[in-house]
């Protein structure tokens, strides 16, 4: 593993009243701090990291977001083959759909990736695009040189038994590609 690396991770858990019933909250949260400065993200020593959650109490009152299985860090080595492991546990019996999903900044804004890069393929790999498996969340991909820190994003959308968006969750975390390292492990299948 890479000497001085460290892992931080915020999770924000609450039982929260709405004042209502709508079909499209969404629960936000961007940090105080800003981005790791040499990510892929273009100016990233200036932008926020900002997570967001739609929640959807018309059609699914009472319902409980997925929670992600596994920490949302890692470190990946090139040239070695990877499935990584984003599924999540859900306690409604909902459906799952998950995808990768552009990286946010301040008040939600999209953000630019480096030129070459993009939310589908955020780090050299084999076969581009990244391809994440909608149902169970693995992603799988050969990462190739050269050594970068990025921003990998995964969203998990949530359909009831009617087919209806009851809400939705994103993991943004960050990654990094080494070209001599032990795996990160405890993220792989």
């Amino acid at each position: 593993n890479l000497p001085g690396y460290a892992v931080e991770e915020f999770v924000f858990k609450d039982t929260i009243t709405l004042p209502g019933i709508c079909d499209d909250w969404i629960i936000s949260y961007q940090t105080l701090g800003l981005r790791n400065s040499n990510d892929v993200i273009t100016d990233a020593n200036s932008k926020k990291i900002y997570v967001s959650a739609l929640l959807n109490n018309q059609n699914a009152p009472g319902n409980s977001s997925p929670v992600f299985e596994k920490s949302p860090v890692a470190i990946f080595c090139e040239n070695r083959d990877f499935y990584f492991d984003q599924g999540a546990d859900e306690s409604d019996g909902d459906s799952l759909v998950y995808s990768l999903a552009p990286a946010q900044g301040d008040l939600g804004a999209l953000l630019a990736y480096n030129p070459g890069y993009n939310y589908q393929t955020p780090f050299n790999v084999a076969s581009p695009p990244l391809s994440i498996d909608f149902i169970n969340g693995v992603l799988s991909f050969t990462p190739v040189a050269p050594v970068v820190t990025s921003v990998l994003c995964v969203q998990i959308e949530e359909y009831n038994d009617g087919g209806i968006l009851v809400g939705s969750i994103k993991n943004d975390m960050q990654v990094y590609i080494d070209s001599n390292c032990e795996a990160d492990t405890l993220n792989f299948i």
